[in-house]
């Protein structure tokens, strides 16, 4: 009987202790967290590396599909860090699993567009800076190429430029430094990645061989040795400048000095005489050329006299020698040292002395006293007065009434009307004149009975006009009186211009299109 007892008291232990145990399983809860990404959707740009955080559901976490690879490559951290690389502009998605199960997962859009990024580009040369190295490898542009994108050109001495909105991505790039004939001095590959929305900062150096000479300068003064002529003349120091190249100072006493590192090429040398408040006591001006690994030899003797210079002035008239006869040429000197001048044409040349220093211009006038009123111009600008030096000038004077040339030709004038003056009858007469209402007529031509037609013209011939510019008046005399008033067609114009022809015959239309009231 015990036995049956405790038999069935363990069979009740036994279904008690199953019921709790199921009991407490069924307590367990169920884990729904969702998959989340943050951001939801990426969008990104070429050059560019994005990022997408993902919470949620069990680690570890792994990419169920991936992206189309035209477009860009994603990978995913354990921790849950997305990571997408784009390669072309475009759309796709990329869906992340969890490691439940059943599995939860998240679909991320993906939307790349093209980047930009820019380059800033700084150079030297030979370790140095451009605007000093320029001249001395005679280089006078840098030109800049991106693949794909056009050359870029810039001034040696610039040192630096931005090459904006480049694509971002790989490229090659290359730099060359060009001499003035758009030779290749030096040449830089490198392959280079612009970031999207960034600035790469890309220092380069060119090598390039240097192309300079040097020169030596001695110097006497007023014929004597720069230890005496320097003492005899309050001179303190010598100046030379060469070009554009910063200027030199050397001791008078010295009598010489020696510039090197001078870039091949011919300049203008300025050797100034100084005293010891730097006043200027005199000025040698030379035009001198440098060779490359070479050294130019330059002697001069300063002249503390007065410092002008000369001009000689060269002409010659119609491409030759044909001056008119009697006539005569009258120059003009605007600049520092101006003065009025008189010569004759035959002479073919004069020289202006004792000129100050500076910038000039000349004219010169050609009268000829058988030709009243007219001349002939031309005028030397910019012409640079140097002390102690003669400006060498030559000029041809265009000229219509000398020799050479023919003086006079044809002007032929056709009439028409329009308007009211259409239809009118009476005596049409010519005028050709110099411009200017109130000059008095060269020639003439008067026809009597002429009826205005907007069809055939009425024609006029001045035989033998004086060349040159002159102007016409025409008018239609209605009572014949021979003066311009009430009721007779004219040029509301009143005067037109054309142009007479030395041994040529030239034609011109005018057109009588009102009536006087």
């Amino acid at each position: 009987m015990k036995k049956i007892l405790l038999l069935s008291y363990s069979v009740f232990l036994l279904l008690a202790s199953s019921l709790i145990f199921i009991s407490c399983e069924d307590d367990i809860p169920i884990d729904t967290t969702p998959l989340l990404a943050e951001p939801a959707a990426l969008s990104i740009s070429t050059g560019m590396v994005g990022s997408v955080a993902v919470s949620g559901g069990q680690t570890p976490y792994s990419i169920q599909v991936g992206p189309d690879t035209t477009f860009c490559t994603a990978t995913i951290a354990t921790i849950g860090v997305l990571t997408v690389t784009p390669k072309a502009a475009g759309t796709t998605s990329i869906t992340v699993q969890d490691a439940s199960d059943p599995v939860r997962t998240v679909t991320i859009p993906v939307t790349i567009s093209i980047g930009h990024g820019d380059i800033n580009v700084a150079w030297t040369i030979n370790s140095q800076a451009p605007n000093l190295l320029c001249p001395q490898v005679n280089s006078s542009q840098a030109r800049i190429t991106v693949d794909g994108y056009s050359p870029v050109l810039r001034t040696c001495g610039d040192g630096a430029y931005t090459l904006s909105d480049i694509t971002a991505g790989n490229h090659t790039f290359t730099a060359e430094l060009l001499d003035p004939s758009n030779n290749v001095l030096s040449t830089i590959n490198q392959s280079i990645y612009v970031a999207a929305n960034q600035n790469l900062m890309l220092p380069i150096n060119f090598n390039a061989p240097l192309i300079i000479g040097s020169l030596h300068f001695a110097w006497t003064i007023d014929g004597q040795v720069a230890s005496t002529g320097c003492s005899s003349a309050n001179s303190t120091s010598v100046r030379l400048t060469v070009g554009n190249l910063s200027p030199m100072i050397e001791p008078c006493s010295n009598g010489q000095l020696t510039m090197n590192n001078i870039p091949s090429g011919t300049y203008t040398m300025v050797a100034d005489l100084l005293d010891a408040g730097n006043t200027l006591l005199s000025q040698r001006v030379e035009s001198i050329t440098i060779l490359t690994n070479q050294t130019a030899n330059v002697n001069l003797d300063f002249i503390t006299g007065p410092m002008v210079g000369s001009a000689t002035i060269n002409w010659t008239v119609n491409g030759g020698a044909n001056c008119p006869t009697g006539g005569n040429i009258s120059i003009t000197a605007n600049g520092p040292s101006a003065g009025n001048y008189n010569v004759s044409c035959s002479a073919g040349t004069y020289q202006i002395p004792n000129l100050g220093p500076g910038t000039y211009s000349f004219d010169l006038v050609l009268t000829d006293p058988a030709q009243p009123g007219q001349q002939a111009t031309i005028s030397a600008q910019n012409v640079n007065i140097i002390a102690y030096n003669d400006a060498n000038i030559s000029l041809d004077i265009s000229c219509l009434f000398c020799g050479g040339t023919p003086t006079t030709g044809n002007a032929v004038i056709d009439v028409t009307c329009t308007g009211p003056a259409c239809g009118l009858t009476g005596t049409l007469r010519f005028i050709l004149k110099d411009c200017g209402v109130g000059t008095p007529a060269q020639s003439t031509g008067t026809y009597t009975g002429v009826t205005l037609s907007a069809g055939t013209p009425n024609s006029h011939t001045f035989s033998n006009a004086l060349a040159g510019g002159r102007c016409v008046q025409v008018y239609l005399d209605v009572n014949n009186n021979g003066i311009l008033d009430t009721g007779d067609a004219f040029m509301s114009q009143i005067e037109q211009n054309v142009v007479v022809l030395g041994g040529q015959t030239v034609t011109r239309t005018v057109q009588l299109d009102a009536v006087s009231p």
